[in-house]
């Protein structure tokens, strides 16, 4: 199969011809056909898991952040005039 590529880019067509296969030339669209399909497949599933463990952490963080860091509340505007400066 290859020596008929280089052949097709030399430009030597009919040996190129007596080269191949067409059995496995015929077989090759297939072939490439279903490695993108499946590329494509792996990767939205992937994508899909991925947003799924992101929405997971992302939630786990600010319920996490609003319990452990509750600020104090007061009236008095001097408090936090205190911790500012």
């Amino acid at each position: 199969m290859g020596e008929a590529i280089i052949l097709l880019f030399l430009g030597d067509i009919d040996k190129a011809t007596e080269v191949i296969n067409a059995e496995w030339f015929l077989f090759l669209p297939s072939l490439y056909s279903f490695s993108i399909y499946d590329s494509y497949v792996n990767t939205f599933e992937k994508n899909k898991l991925y947003d799924k463990e992101q929405r997971a952490y992302i939630k786990f963080q600010q319920h996490y952040f609003l319990i452990s860091n509750k600020m104090p509340i007061e009236k008095n505007e001097s408090y936090f005039y205190k911790y500012l400066f």
